[in-house]
């Protein structure tokens, strides 16, 4: 499979309580789901309390042409999960942000048959004017969404999820 992302990339891996414990590359990370690593999940609101939708391009490792969090990444190893956020929002929906801006929403572990993820999730609130230009490596679409449409779209069989992104979803912005 062709994907833009750099197999050879090192990871923390972290323990259940999210302290790092060691190191990985990106191909092992997500092939040995006894290893975790950490991640960042953002959720961007819109003015009107709507969430901004991100679906996967074609050329990601994992979960390619699948909904998502507005922005979703990789903490590297040496990085803090607010840097990776910060850098991860500018690198998928091209907007520069003040860390200070961020809300910690809270952390979980997901695993699914193939990696384990340590979350870090923050919410978003976009000013008033933000123009939004996704990177074509990262991100195939983005839509704005209200919380009944996307409690529709989680649980629609035709829409295609990343399994993990959707606990996420359900955990900290649909309650379930």
């Amino acid at each position: 499979m062709y994907t833009t992302d750099p197999q050879d990339e090192i990871f923390p891996v972290v323990n259940e309580q999210g302290v790092v414990i060691g190191r990985t590359t990106r191909r092992e990370a997500h092939r040995n789901r006894e290893l975790i690593h950490p991640v960042i999940g953002i959720f961007v609101f819109d003015t009107r309390e709507r969430v901004l939708l991100q679906k996967r391009s074609a050329t990601k490792d994992l979960n390619p042409h699948c909904w998502t969090v507005s922005v979703g990444g990789h903490i590297k190893h040496g990085d803090t999960p607010i840097d990776t956020a910060v850098r991860e929002i500018e690198e998928e929906i091209g907007i520069s942000v003040n860390s200070e801006r961020l809300t910690l929403l809270g952390t979980m572990v997901t695993r699914n048959e193939v990696q384990s993820e340590y979350w870090y999730v923050y919410r978003y609130e976009l000013p008033a004017v933000a123009p939004l230009e996704a990177h074509p490596d990262e991100v195939a679409e983005l839509k704005f969404v209200t919380l009944a449409e996307l409690a529709r779209m989680i649980h629609d069989q035709k829409a295609i999820w990343g399994e993990d992104p959707k606990k996420v979803i359900k955990q900290f912005i649909l309650n379930e």
